[in-house]
C-alpha cells in the first residue's frame, strides 16, 4: 500500500540520556497549556441540530475486543466511547453523506489479533479501533501492511512500536508508558522538595502493582526511575486476579513510605480500601489512570467514602466534561482509555470526510494533516463545518491536541490530576504537554529487560529474589548459576554467549526476553552507541553498547544496565556531544571463587516442548467442566503464560456435587467467577510430594489454603488431592475432589 503518512523518519537522536531529566524542563515549556479546570474538548457532548443520515454507510469502523481475560475491563470503557464518538459524527450528519457503522470482532481465546484484524477488514472495516494492548499492536501491524488498512490503537502504550511499525499503519492517542512514569516521577519529586526531609534521609515510595504487563511497564519502570533521582523504592507486586490485600497491605505500613503508588486497574478499588484500613493515609496515595473513577471514594467504602480525602489519582483519561459524560453510560465504572478511543474515532471520521474517500489509502493522509496546522475546532459539528468552507483544520480532542508525530505516536497529551475531598472527586486540573520536546527514558528499557529476566530464571528455578526490575547481586549469582547450567563462561553478564545457549535449550521460554531487548536496542540506538539491527537479540553488540555508554558515564562496565548507570545517568543530565563510536575493550568481571549451585527448584525445569496448563486440562476428559469456567472468566491468559503456577483442579465429579443453578449462576457473574478461580491458583510450582511438607499456601485470591496429611492422602481446605499431580510446560496440575471456596 502507499504509505498513509506523510513521513516516517525516525527520530534517533542522541541528544537526552534519559527521559527522566526532561520534565523538569517539560513543565516550564512555553509550548504546553497552562494548568486549567476543564477544556472546550467537552463541547463534544453538544447535540447536533443536523439530520441523522440513513443508507449505505459513509465509514465503518471496526474494533478489536480483546478475548475474555485480564484486559476485557479495558474494552468496555473504549466501546463506550466509540458508541458516543458514533453517536455524535452521525448526529453531525455522518461521513461523506453515510452513517458511520461499527463492527466489532472478539479475539479468540488464544488472543490471536491478526485474525481479528483479517475478520474485520473482510467484514468492511475501513479504520480498525485497537487493538487494545501493545502485544496485540505488534501482532496486528504484519495484517494491516499486507491488507492495505489502517488502525488506531487508544491504549497500546509501549515505546518499541514506534520503530516496530516499519509500514506506516498503526496511530496512537495513548501516551507511551516512558512519558507517563516521567510525569509521575516529577510529582513525587516535588512531593519530596516540599516535605524537606532532613539530609541523608531518602524520601520513601512503595509502588504497590499489577504483576503483567502494565505493572512491569509503569510500576518497575517508575521504580527504576525513582531509584535514579535518589528515593528509597520498594515494589510490592501482586496477581492481577487477587482480591485480599491484606498481605500487600501489612508491607506497605511495614515500610512507612512517604506516597505509594498504586498501580491498578478494578481491583485497585479493594487495595484503596485495604490500605486506607491498614492506617495508610489517603495523602499518601497516589492511583494512576486504572483509578481514574469520580465514584472511587464510593466504591472503596461506602459506609465512609470521606477515607479517601487527600488521595489523588493522575491519568490521561480526558477532561471532567467528557469523564461526566462517560459516568452517565449506565453500567461503566471503568474509563481508562476511553478519551483516547473517542478521539481515534472522530478523527477517522474527519480524515475520510477529508478526503472525501472511505478508502484508507485516500484518507490515511488526512489522519496527521485534520490534527495539525489548520483552524482549532473540538467539536464534530465545527469541524466539519470548516472542512465544509474550505479550510484546514486542527481537532482539539478530549485526550488532548491529539497531533501525531512522524511515527504515528500522539505528540500531544492531556495529563490530569484529581483530589479527593469529602468523599468526591475535586479539584481536577488538566495540563496539555508537548511531547515533541521529550525523549525516552532510560529506566524504562533497563527495568522491562530485567524484570523479564527475572522472571525467566524464577520459572527455571534459579532465582527466588523479588520481581522489582533492578538489578542486584542476587540476579547476577542468578545468571552465573544459569551459565553454569548451560556450559558458557560465568560471567554474570547476560551476554552473546549466554543468550544463544539460551534459546537453544529453552526455546519458547527465551522467546519471553526478545521485546524487552528490542527496547533497550531501541534506547542504546537513540542514544547513538548501538547501530545492529532491532532483533531482540542479546548479542556482543548490545553489550558491547551498554559498556560504551557505561564508560561515556563513569561507571563500572558491567554491561547491565544497572542503578549505578541510572543514578549515573539521571545525575548527568544530557550527554555533552556525540558518544563516541569507538566501543572500549570489554571489561571481564573477575572469575568467582567459588560459583553458587545451581537452585533446587520445587518443580524440575519446565520443559519448553510440553503441553501448557491450558492445553493439558483440554487433553483430560476429567476437566471440560474447569476449562469452560476458566474460558468463560478470560483464566486462558493466567494459565498459558510463563509460569511456574499451580492449579487446583476441580474434576467434572467435583462440580457435580454442586447445584447446577449455582454453577450456571457463577459462569454468568465475571466478578464471582474470577474470585472463585483465583482461589484455585498459586504463584508457584508445588508438586504433591512437596506439598507434603506444607501448612498452607497463598493463592492468587489473596487467602491462604491450609494443608493437611493423612496418611497419604494430602487435602487442601479439606478437599482431598487426586494423585498423580500433572506436570505441564509452566506449572503443576494437582487435581481435587470438590470445589473451594473462599471465607472471605
Amino acid at each position: 500500500m502507499s504509505h498513509p503518512r506523510t513521513s516516517v523518519a525516525r527520530r534517533f537522536s542522541a541528544v537526552a540520556l534519559v527521559g527522566a531529566l526532561l520534565l523538569a524542563a517539560c513543565s516550564d515549556d512555553e509550548n504546553s497549556a497552562d494548568t486549567t479546570t476543564g477544556s472546550t474538548a467537552g463541547e463534544t457532548t453538544t447535540p447536533s441540530e443536523n439530520t441523522a443520515p440513513t443508507g449505505d454507510p459513509g465509514l465503518v469502523v471496526g474494533y478489536v475486543r480483546p478475548a475474555p481475560g485480564l484486559l476485557a475491563q479495558l474494552a468496555t470503557a473504549q466501546e463506550a466511547a466509540i458508541n458516543l464518538a458514533i453517536d455524535d459524527i452521525n448526529a453531525a450528519g455522518g461521513v461523506n453523506g453515510g452513517p458511520v457503522e461499527l463492527v466489532a470482532v472478539d479475539e479468540s481465546l488464544d488472543g490471536d489479533t491478526a485474525a481479528a484484524v483479517n475478520t474485520l477488514v473482510d467484514e468492511g472495516a475501513h479504520m480498525i479501533l485497537g487493538p487494545i494492548s501493545s502485544n496485540g499492536a505488534r501482532a496486528a501491524l504484519e495484517p494491516l501492511a499486507t491488507r492495505g488498512a489502517l488502525a488506531c490503537s487508544a491504549s497500546a502504550t509501549s515505546p518499541e512500536l514506534s520503530v516496530l511499525d516499519e509500514a506506516g499503519v498503526l496511530y496512537r492517542t495513548a501516551m507511551p508508558d516512558s512519558f507517563t512514569l516521567n510525569y509521575v516521577a516529577d510529582t513525587l519529586s516535588a512531593d519530596a522538595e516540599a516535605a524537606a526531609l532532613p539530609e541523608g534521609q531518602p524520601y520513601k515510595v512503595s509502588i504497590v502493582t499489577r504483576n503483567d504487563d502494565y505493572g512491569v511497564n509503569v510500576g518497575n519502570g517508575l521504580a527504576s526511575t525513582l531509584i535514579a533521582r535518589g528515593m528509597a523504592v520498594e515494589v510490592v507486586p501482586y496477581n492481577p486476579r487477587q482480591v485480599i490485600f491484606t498481605a500487600e497491605a501489612a508491607k506497605v505500613t511495614a515500610a512507612n513510605p512517604d506516597a505509594v503508588v498504586m498501580v491498578s486497574y478494578a481491583e485497585g478499588v479493594r487495595l484503596v480500601d485495604t490500605l486506607l484500613g491498614a492506617g495508610v493515609p489517603a495523602s499518601k496515595l497516589i492511583g494512576l489512570d486504572g483509578l481514574f473513577t469520580p465514584d472511587l471514594a464510593d466504591r472503596a467504602s461506602n459506609t465512609d467514602p470521606a477515607r479517601a480525602d487527600g488521595l489523588r489519582v493522575i491519568g490521561s483519561t480526558g477532561d471532567r466534561a467528557f469523564l461526566d459524560r462517560m459516568i452517565g453510560v449506565e453500567g461503566l465504572t471503568q474509563f481508562i482509555f476511553g478519551a483516547q478511543a473517542y478521539d481515534c474515532t472522530i478523527i477517522a471520521a474527519l480524515a475520510a470526510q477529508s478526503a472525501a474517500s472511505s478508502d484508507p489509502a485516500g484518507f490515511g493522509p488526512q489522519i496527521p494533516a485534520v490534527t495539525d496546522g489548520g483552524r482549532s475546532c473540538s467539536t464534530v459539528d465545527d469541524c466539519f463545518s470548516k472542512l465544509a468552507a474550505g479550510e484546514d483544520i486542527d481537532y482539539e480532542g478530549v485526550s488532548g491536541g491529539v497531533r501525531f508525530d512522524d511515527a504515528g505516536d500522539p505528540a500531544e497529551v492531556r495529563i490530569s490530576v484529581a483530589t479527593f475531598a469529602d468523599g468526591a472527586m475535586t479539584e481536577l486540573t488538566s495540563t496539555d504537554l508537548d511531547l515533541d520536546e521529550l525523549r525516552q527514558q532510560e529506566a524504562l528499557a533497563a527495568a522491562v529487560f530485567t524484570t523479564r529476566l527475572q522472571q525467566v530464571l524464577t520459572a527455571l528455578g534459579f532465582y527466588s529474589g523479588p520481581i522489582d526490575g533492578q538489578w542486584s547481586d542476587e540476579l547476577t549469582a542468578s545468571v552465573i548459576a544459569l551459565q553454569v547450567d548451560l556450559g558458557v563462561p560465568p560471567t554474570g553478564v547476560w551476554d552473546e554467549a549466554t543468550d544463544t545457549a539460551f534459546r537453544a535449550k529453552y526455546g519458547a521460554v527465551a522467546d519471553t526476553l526478545t521485546d524487552s531487548v528490542i527496547g533497550i536496542q531501541i534506547l542504546l540506538t537513540e542514544l547513538g552507541f548501538y547501530t545492529g539491527p532491532i532483533d531482540g537479540v542479546y548479542s556482543a553488540e548490545v553489550v558491547a553498547a551498554v559498556k560504551a555508554l557505561q564508560a561515556e558515564l563513569g561507571v563500572p562496565q558491567t554491561g547491565v544496565i544497572d542503578a549505578a548507570t541510572l543514578q549515573a545517568a539521571y545525575d548527568r543530565g544530557l550527554i555533552d556531544g556525540t558518544p563516541t563510536t569507538t566501543v572500549p575493550p570489554a571489561t571481564t568481571l573477575p572469575p568467582a571463587t567459588t560459583l553458587p549451585p545451581t537452585p533446587t527448584t520445587v518443580i524440575p525445569q519446565p520443559d519448553p516442548s510440553a503441553p501448557t496448563v491450558l492445553e493439558s486440562l483440554r487433553a483430560d476428559d476429567r476437566f471440560s467442566q474447569l476449562v469452560e469456567f476458566l474460558e468463560a472468566a478470560g483464566f486462558t491468559d493466567d494459565t498459558s503464560v510463563l509460569g511456574p503456577i499451580t492449579l487446583f483442579a476441580p474434576t467434572n465429579d467435583a462440580f457435580a456435587t454442586i447445584d447446577p443453578a449455582t454453577l450456571e449462576a457463577a459462569k454468568n457473574d465475571p466478578e464471582l467467577l474470577t474470585q472463585l478461580l483465583s482461589f484455585h491458583l498459586v504463584d508457584a510450582g508445588i508438586t504433591l510430594s512437596f506439598l507434603k511438607n506444607l501448612t498452607s499456601v497463598q493463592t492468587f485470591y489473596g487467602e491462604a489454603l491450609t494443608v493437611t496429611v493423612a496418611g497419604d492422602v494430602v487435602s487442601v481446605n479439606g478437599i482431598a488431592t487426586i494423585a498423580p499431580e500433572i506436570r505441564a510446560s509452566n506449572g503443576i496440575i494437582i487435581p481435587i475432589e470438590g470445589v473451594l471456596i473462599p471465607s472471605a
